[in-house]
């Protein structure tokens, strides 16, 4: 029967370059994870990390042994996942924690509803919120779920689309008597957009309004990888924002922004809840997976944050 921390120690060292940044990453102190590496080396009669002042470099056994000690690790961690779920299932209680991981503008208008509500739900479990850049291009192991508007893609995760955000354009009361508000998408020419995550100084926007679309290139006054920094740019007077409805809606009924062409619309946002596909999903999960959907279609009467910071609620 191998020793799975003798593996572990050696993917560590090889997952993060040296023997320093695998004892930052997963606490074990590098000497320890040296000693664990020297029995492994032992046990195969095989040298397979070369180490130098500058880091570690993997022999050619190295390498092939990390390829499949990689995947012997995911098996367990595959199989012990099935094996809590399946205790879980017979439990008459959800109990444990929860890792969820999700993007700003999400986390405070939309996924801390569904955790409060989950938690009133299962008094025994533990959830744990972190916020994270969207788009991602990995969930890592101790993640559970990530609710993301691009899912991460890999044959390793699977995705639960739980509907899509309508978007449109607001800007600020000051903004519009300064500029003037548009009367067509053609008139957005002569304005500043604010939007996400692109560096160029102009932005093809496009707008639909019945079945007919619209493309109107704008000048980009600035742009930010946040939507929270977006609407606050917004609500200061910045430019037009592209943000999502049920996002700005409350600065909308505080008086703080203005929907622009109210009957036209940008492109859908999809909402995906990812996990791992080798994970058998428990009752913990497919709990929370469930409340997910069932809020979403009703994300625009939950719970929300508004700019100035006040709670607040509508029920329409």
């Amino acid at each position: 029967m191998p020793d799975l921390k003798l593996i572990e120690a050696f993917v560590f060292a090889m997952r993060y370059g040296s023997l320093s940044a695998a004892e930052a990453q997963s606490g074990v102190p590098k000497a320890t994870l040296s000693r664990l590496i020297a029995r492994l080396e032992e046990s195969l009669g095989a040298e397979l990390l070369l180490r130098s002042a500058r880091g570690t470099v993997p022999t050619e056994a190295g390498q092939q042994f990390y390829v499949r000690a990689q995947r012997m690790l995911d098996a367990v961690s595959a199989e012990y996942e099935a094996a809590a779920a399946a205790v879980q299932n017979l439990s008459s209680d959800i109990s444990g924690e929860l890792c969820i991981a999700t993007p700003s503008y999400l986390s405070s208008s939309f996924v801390t509803y569904v955790v409060s509500r989950y938690m009133q739900l299962h008094p025994n479990i533990v959830c744990r919120l972190t916020l994270v850049s969207d788009p991602v291009t990995d969930i890592s192991r101790d993640i559970d779920c990530y609710v993301t508007s691009r899912p991460p893609l890999g044959p390793h995760l699977a995705s639960r689309q739980l509907g899509t955000l309508r978007l449109r354009l607001f800007a600020s009361a000051g903004y519009l008597a300064r500029y003037g508000a548009p009367a067509a998408p053609a008139d957005l020419a002569r304005h500043k957009a604010l939007i996400l995550r692109r560096h160029a100084p102009t932005i093809a926007l496009q707008l639909s309004r019945d079945g007919v679309t619209e493309s109107c290139l704008v000048p980009v006054a600035s742009s930010t990888n946040d939507y929270w920094i977006l609407k606050s740019m917004a609500i200061d007077g910045y430019g037009i924002a592209v943000l999502p409805d049920f996002f700005a809606q409350p600065e909308v009924d505080g008086g703080m922004l203005q929907v622009v062409l109210p009957e036209w619309e940008a492109p859908a946002l999809p909402v995906h809840c990812t996990y791992h596909a080798q994970r058998q999903i428990g009752r913990k999960l497919g709990a929370l997976l469930d409340l997910m959907a069932d809020a979403f279609t009703r994300i625009h009467a939950l719970h929300v944050y508004i700019a100035g910071g006040a709670a607040t609620s509508r029920t329409g």
